[in-house]
């Protein structure tokens, strides 16, 4: 030998593992055999899964919970707070309905007759560049609009 082990043509020096029962040749781009009487490919996990699925459903539980009593764009200091909550309610009932139906913003783009680049800045909370009209629109696809009242009172 010339001082390389037995591995000549190997620079990192690692043995070659030969192939064989032990060591079952893998195509890298369909992944690992399935498991004998299962069609899977991958190993399901139960207790992992059981506690991603409890702590998704301990999420929700928790979100529906939690009820707003401020206005953080009041907070922020924004004008119009009122209106920039209520845009940003109904842009999360969109995401919602999409995320629900399987709808793409692309669909919805269409049928509520928007541009796809400003159903994606809606969706990306940007609430200063869209009204509620154009609001109402995608939310038309779904039943639902914004409705805004306003009333006159009189300073006594």
């Amino acid at each position: 030998m010339d001082g390389r082990g037995r591995h000549q043509g190997r620079r990192s020096g690692l043995p070659v593992r030969p192939p064989g029962p032990r060591y079952p040749a893998v195509d890298h781009r369909r992944g690992p055999e399935p498991l004998p009487g299962t069609r899977s490919r991958t190993v399901p996990f139960e207790p992992a899964n059981r506690a991603v699925a409890a702590a998704k459903a301990l999420r929700r539980i928790s979100m529906s919970l939690i009820k707003r009593t401020t206005n953080p764009f009041r907070d922020a200091g924004l004008p119009e707070p009122e209106l920039l909550a209520v845009k940003q309610e109904a842009i999360e009932f969109l995401r919602a309905k999409l995320h629900e139906t399987g709808m793409s913003q692309a669909e919805l783009a269409r049928k509520a007759d928007l541009e796809p680049p400003h159903v994606s800045e809606m969706m990306a909370g940007r609430l200063n560049r869209f009204g509620v009209e154009r609001i109402n629109r995608a939310l038309a696809v779904f039943g639902a609009e914004i409705k805004t009242e306003y009333r006159l009172s009189s300073a006594a």
